[in-house]
């Protein structure tokens, strides 16, 4: 199965599934980063706070 644009393919069945792998090992490796990374739970939490007293009106 390919997708299709104008009956035109933008990629093969082989190219997607190479395109799916790529995506689960980039979220892999986030995740390990993450995991070995914890002060950036603690510097998004900031973040966020800080978004959220501080948004525009």
């Amino acid at each position: 199965m390919s997708y299709l644009t104008n009956s035109r393919r933008l990629f093969t069945d082989e190219e997607l599934v190479n395109l799916r792998e790529k995506q689960i090992q980039i979220k892999l490796d986030n995740e390990k980063y993450i995991a070995k990374h914890p002060e950036l739970k603690a510097i998004i939490s900031d973040l966020i706070a800080h978004l959220l007293e501080e948004r525009p009106l």
